[in-house]
C-alpha cells in the first residue's frame, strides 16, 4: 500500500512539473514572438563597450603568487595605451591592494618578447625619500590584435619587486581602428 501511495504521489508531482514546463514554454514563446526585431546593421555599435584587459599574475621564488596587475587596453591614434587599473602585492595570505595613481605604461613590440615599460617611484632612506626606477613586463608570443585567451609566458624585470616569472592573459583581441581617411 505504501508503494502504491508513493507511485501516486510521484505521478502527481511529475504531472505538475510537466504542466509547469508546458506553461513556461508557451509564455516564453509568446514573449519571443512579441519581441521587436534587432535594429538595422547601420545603427549597431561597431566597437564593444568594454575595453580589452590584460591580466598578469607573477610568481615569487617560492612558487606562490607575488604580484597581480590588471590593465585596460585603449587605442589612441595608431598606438595602444595600457592603463593600469589594479596592482595587488601578495605575501602569503596577506594581500595589499595599491591605490592609484599608477604609472604610464608603453608597449614595445619591435622585438621578441614584447615589452611593457614604465617607471615607478620607490620609497627609500635618502634625503628625497624616494627614487624612480624602471619596471618592465616581458610578454612572450604576445600579439594584442590576436586572441590571447590562453595564458602566455611573461616575466617582470624590476629591482624593487625582484625578477619574477609568471603568466598574462588578455580578455579579447584589440580591434585596430584605422585612423586614415
Amino acid at each position: 500500500m505504501a508503494s502504491r501511495r508513493t507511485l501516486t504521489i510521484g505521478a502527481a508531482v511529475a504531472g505538475i512539473l510537466a504542466a509547469l514546463l508546458v506553461a513556461g514554454y508557451w509564455l516564453t514563446a509568446d514573449l519571443l514572438i512579441d519581441a521587436s526585431p534587432p535594429p538595422p546593421a547601420e545603427t549597431r555599435a561597431e566597437a564593444p563597450a568594454e575595453n580589452p584587459q590584460l591580466h598578469c599574475l607573477l610568481i615569487g621564488y617560492t612558487g606562490e603568487p607575488r604580484l597581480a596587475l590588471l590593465f585596460d587596453i585603449h587605442q589612441v591614434g595608431s598606438d595602444l595605451r595600457y592603463e593600469q587599473r589594479q596592482l595587488v602585492e601578495i605575501r602569503g595570505s596577506q594581500r595589499t591592494v595599491k591605490e592609484p595613481p599608477f604609472p604610464d605604461w608603453r608597449l614595445d613590440t619591435s622585438a621578441e618578447p614584447a615589452r611593457l615599460d614604465s617607471e615607478i617611484s620607490v620609497f627609500d632612506n635618502s634625503a628625497a625619500g624616494s627614487h624612480t626606477e624602471t619596471i618592465t613586463i616581458e610578454l612572450y608570443d604576445y600579439r594584442p590584435d590576436k586572441s590571447n585567451k590562453e595564458w602566455i609566458e611573461s616575466g617582470l624585470k624590476s629591482i624593487h619587486y625582484q625578477n619574477l616569472s609568471g603568466n598574462c592573459q588578455q580578455s579579447r583581441p584589440v580591434t585596430q581602428v584605422s585612423t586614415r581617411e
